[in-house]
């Protein structure tokens, strides 16, 4: 007589959905009362295109304040900034804008930089096209900094004529200003989960 004994089979189902949790919670630096009279930094992460929507920016930022202002290239978008460079804008600027993350690894490099100045106490406007903020909002969220503003342009940049991208520049720009001279409570509360609704 021959016994068959079946053992139960399980399976283990696992969803690719979480929530992203991070041991410790740092808030944005506190923003300036206004740009007039300020040195603002602007970060070129070196992305096709970064240096013509930063530079419109720029001049329009000088259109509406009388700044001094201080120019920063990265080596590549896909690392973190040097701490050489890092340094020399917490040492030099009182804000920084730094543009963009409009791909998966330089989007998570940008946010690295700008959580980098933030921690430091630099005011940054951390920017990333419309495509590419959810990813950075969630690269904030698992590096500790929720709150986080990230200015977002329409998505694409890169491979567009010159004048497309200050176009983009000039949609974003009233963003900026708002990003670096509203009180870092406010915010934190419309920037803690913005792109993730």
């Amino acid at each position: 007589m021959v016994v068959s004994i079946q053992k139960e089979k399980r399976m283990k189902v696992l969803t690719p959905v979480g929530k992203v949790r991070s041991g410790r919670e740092y808030r944005i630096a506190k923003r300036l009362n206004t740009l007039q009279n300020r040195t603002i930094g602007f970060l070129d992460n070196t992305k096709p295109n970064a240096d013509v929507f930063l530079r419109r920016i720029k001049e329009l930022i000088e259109k509406q304040y009388e700044i001094d202002s201080i120019w920063r290239r990265k080596h590549s978008a896909s690392n973190p900034a040097h701490k050489k460079l890092i340094g020399e804008l917490v040492k030099e600027c009182d804000a920084v804008v730094i543009a963009h993350g409009d791909c998966g690894s330089c989007t998570a490099w940008t946010i690295d930089d700008g959580i980098t100045l933030e921690k430091e106490g630099v005011p940054t406007a951390t920017i990333c096209s419309s495509e590419f903020a959810p990813l950075g909002q969630y690269a904030a969220q698992a590096r500790g900094m929720p709150g986080l503003p990230i200015p977002s342009f329409p998505h694409p940049s890169g491979g567009l004529p010159p004048e497309e991208v200050r176009k983009k520049a000039e949609h974003t720009i009233d963003e900026v200003i708002y990003v670096l001279t509203t009180p870092a409570e406010k915010l934190e509360r419309e920037y803690r989960e913005k792109y993730l609704r």
